[in-house]
């Protein structure tokens, strides 16, 4: 009879290089030079700083292992922000920028290596993760919420490729010098992460997270980018839209907006400079069976 390999609880922390064969397309030598300077000067220091270990290297990425979540997460926001910085002044052809991930579980001691879901899973949450951001699992979220004084944005459940079951998630929202924040507690219906436990709007988004992506949310509600726009109408709304939709290369983008007492309305698409044609659709809080949010998405795409 086998003997029961050896366990322990861990923080599994999964961080991989945003676009690394392109760059390494680019200049192989400048990029793998890049990768060993930010290491020695920012990455492995802080990793020790905050009690880590370096697993292993797969080239674009890392395994790290750290015995506290707390200290897992302040190593990755320690280590996104001063990518960041280290960014600062290179062009995109240059960068090196990172996703992470993190997870809270069961890992499979085998020497000085590490398996199972638990590794599974974080290099899975990574993969949901902005560049530059920090996605981490429900677990983690709960032992971490009040004791680092950051704010996360709930994801939903999500299903990652090979794990059996859906996995809660949260992006961690990393305050840089010079972004501008903020927060409005008399609108709190309109942050996004106070929506997902609405009983009334949670399982609108659930329902729209299952096939479409959220790929921008204004916590302010007035669908622009700036945190002063001069000028709040619909032309400046299409407009603040235009580089979202020329970067993506989408030829339709369809938005959606909710108001207590508004009708229900689809106007003409609106056409941004760039080619692009936006569907804007606004909902009354719906009754029973009166709105349907994927026959509204179906007849959009027909008409565009």
């Amino acid at each position: 009879m086998s003997e029961d390999p050896e366990r322990r609880l861990a923080a599994i922390v999964s961080a991989d290089v945003v676009g690394y064969s392109r760059l390494m397309g680019l200049d192989e030598v400048g990029t793998l030079e890049s990768l060993r300077t930010h290491r020695r000067e920012l990455i492995d220091p802080k990793i020790a700083e905050h009690g880590g270990r370096i697993v292993k290297t797969m080239g674009d990425g890392l395994l790290l292992e750290f015995p506290s979540v707390v200290a897992a997460v302040k190593c990755a926001m320690a280590m996104q922000n001063g990518m960041v910085a280290r960014n600062a002044d290179m062009s995109d052809d240059a960068a090196i920028r990172f996703r992470v991930g993190i997870h809270l579980g069961d890992v499979i001691i085998d020497g000085d290596d590490i398996h199972g879901d638990g590794v599974n899973i974080a290099a899975r949450v990574q993969e949901v993760a902005e560049p530059d951001g920090i996605c981490v699992t429900a677990d983690v979220y709960r032992q971490v919420e009040t004791r680092l004084g950051v704010s996360f944005a709930s994801l939903g459940d999500r299903t990652l490729k090979n794990i059996a079951q859906p996995v809660g998630l949260y992006a961690l929202r990393l305050e840089r010098d010079g972004e501008q924040q903020s927060q409005s507690p008399d609108l709190w219906l309109s942050h996004l992460e106070y929506d997902w436990k609405s009983v009334v709007w949670s399982h609108l988004w659930r329902a729209l997270s299952a096939q479409h992506k959220l790929i921008r949310y204004d916590e302010r509600g007035n669908g622009l980018s700036d945190a002063r726009p001069k000028q709040m109408t619909f032309e400046s709304w299409v407009e603040d839209l235009e580089p979202w939709s020329t970067r993506r290369a989408w030829s339709a983008l369809i938005s959606w907006a909710y108001r207590k007492g508004s009708p229900f309305r689809l106007p003409m698409p609106s056409a941004t400079r760039k080619g692009s044609r936006i569907w804007s659709c606004m909902a009354a809080t719906p009754k029973a069976g009166e709105i349907s949010i994927d026959r509204t998405l179906k007849r959009a795409r027909k008409r565009s």
